[in-house]
């Protein structure tokens, strides 16, 4: 994965008022996870950007505003109903992209 330039990053940050020391303790903290070869995600819009998922899907997402997830129900055959929850395209992406390029690059947890 390419690192990130944090130009545009501190540009937006500077113009919307963010104090400069939160801005370059936020690219400092961006340098230590890219430096641990995990991508550098700061903010939704970030994470919307990196995945090609739309914004306002993301932002719905996380604020609960929509069910991203569709259930449906098959029979088992021991009897009864298994119930299947199927994230829909834009949060598979992200799950997707987590996978691939946050939790396949650390060790697993021996309480997980």
């Amino acid at each position: 994965m390419n690192r990130w330039a944090p130009h545009l990053y501190r540009q937006t940050g500077q113009q919307k008022g963010v104090p400069k020391a939160i801005i370059d303790e936020s690219l400092s903290q961006a340098n230590q996870v890219q430096d641990k070869g995990l991508p550098a995600i700061l903010t939704l819009g970030h994470l919307a950007y990196q995945t090609n998922v739309p914004y306002k899907n993301l932002y719905q997402v996380v604020s609960r505003d929509i069910d991203p997830y569709r259930t449906f129900s098959i029979r088992k055959r021991s009897g009864g109903w298994r119930y299947i929850n199927v994230p829909q395209f834009g949060l598979l992406r992200v799950q997707k992209f987590i996978d691939r390029f946050v939790l396949s690059k650390i060790p697993d947890s021996q309480y997980s």
